[in-house]
């Protein structure tokens, strides 16, 4: 019996996933790779280049994933954030890259969803966006990708302009709790026309998932908080 119980126990811990730690997104887009952020999964990592026009595009190598966990009173705050050297292009070039992953939280349940961009400040007529598409509730699925839950897309969009007016570095939506989302990115540089003096260049981004505790792990809390304090007023009247 005993050996079958270590078995079970190693076979059960093989299956779990390793903290996310800062390395490269080719790291993170390896086949079956997935890891934690205070006891959430993030899995299903993918990588690709939609469009590009006069300039080499990027590789997964390229690309720095750094995960940060934020504790407020209002919840915790797991971020992805997303950044490289290579993020700058001249005028007359664009490309467009699409960064894709599926998080499944374990405790805690999910309310919100926010955009952060870090901008090295594009010239004008050159651009920067990130457009975030969320599937909030389910997850994103297959090559072409397709959220799991019917109307569970919602949008994040963070841009600069190239002008020191009229842009938008951080965007957030909040919706009803819910148990899973996915994070479809698409980053979207464009230095303008030949010739036209614009450029495009970002430190990256972050997509930050905001949780809180779990309404059944709360009661649990509390009940066992009130548990202890019967048990030592039981004991004072002894």
């Amino acid at each position: 019996m005993k050996k079958v119980i270590l078995t079970a126990m190693l076979w059960g811990g093989s299956l779990m996933a390793a903290p996310c730690t800062t390395t490269t997104l080719d790291v993170y887009t390896t086949t079956l790779f997935s890891c934690t952020l205070d006891q959430f999964t993030f899995k299903d990592f993918l990588f690709a280049v939609p469009a590009f026009s006069g300039v080499t595009p990027l590789t997964a190598s390229a690309i720095t994933v750094t995960p940060t966990i934020t504790t407020t009173v209002n919840g915790d705050l797991l971020g992805l954030q997303f950044s490289s050297t290579g993020f700058s292009i001249g005028a007359g070039q664009s490309v467009t890259y699409d960064i894709r992953y599926n998080v499944d939280p374990q405790p805690d349940i999910i309310i919100e969803a926010d955009d952060q961009l870090n901008t090295n400040t594009p010239v004008a007529p050159g651009f920067a966006i990130v457009l975030t598409k969320l599937c909030v509730g389910g997850q994103w699925l297959g090559i072409t990708p397709s959220c799991d839950v019917a109307g569970g897309v919602h949008t994040l969009t963070v841009f600069h302009m190239g002008s020191s007016t009229g842009n938008q570095l951080t965007d957030s939506v909040t919706f009803a709790a819910v148990n899973r989302v996915g994070y479809d990115n698409y980053i979207h540089l464009d230095g303008g026309a030949a010739g036209g003096g614009g450029s495009s260049a970002i430190g990256g981004f972050s997509n930050v998932t905001v949780t809180v505790p779990e309404p059944s792990a709360i009661a649990m809390f509390l009940t066992g908080a009130a548990f202890l304090a019967l048990r030592r007023l039981g004991a004072k009247v002894r």
